[in-house]
């Protein structure tokens, strides 16, 4: 049975990830727990991404892409509804609309205002995506 990757060849690594299979760790077909062979898998699996750099390496930057999008549109949003309170302009309109908020003739400035509340919410998912990052090391 294979309990730790010193052991565990990298092909059967990538075929358990990619099928599921959990029993191809025990090719003696050893009696154990179907929860127990997962359990060593999560185990494995945790440990390989921890040395896996290129893994990690790819988690930064999706983290870190998911913040500036959020970051940008929240600016974009806020930059078009302060344009907006000069004058109206349905290009503009179009860009706050295409990002989820509404703006009507009717309810104008009201619409303005609550576009620009409920922008803060983009920040609060930046600062989600932020938090999972990886915190910078400080140097002495």
């Amino acid at each position: 049975m294979y309990k730790n990757l010193d052991t565990l060849p990298i092909v059967l690594y990538f075929r358990i990830a990619e099928t599921g299979n959990v029993h191809l760790l025990n090719p003696n077909d050893s009696e154990i727990l179907d929860e127990e062979l997962q359990a060593i898998w999560d185990n494995l699996h945790l440990e390989f991404q921890d040395l896996d750099h290129n893994y990690l390496g790819n988690k930064i930057l999706m983290l870190s892409k998911n913040y500036d999008y959020y970051i940008l549109i929240y600016e974009i949003v806020n930059r078009c509804v302060e344009a907006l309170r000069f004058t109206y302009n349905e290009d503009l309109i179009s860009i706050v609309k295409k990002n989820g908020f509404r703006i009507t003739k009717a309810n104008y400035l009201e619409d303005l205002d609550r576009t620009q509340i409920d922008s803060e919410g983009l920040l609060e998912k930046a600062k989600h995506f932020k938090s999972q990052l990886p915190k910078p090391e400080v140097n002495e």
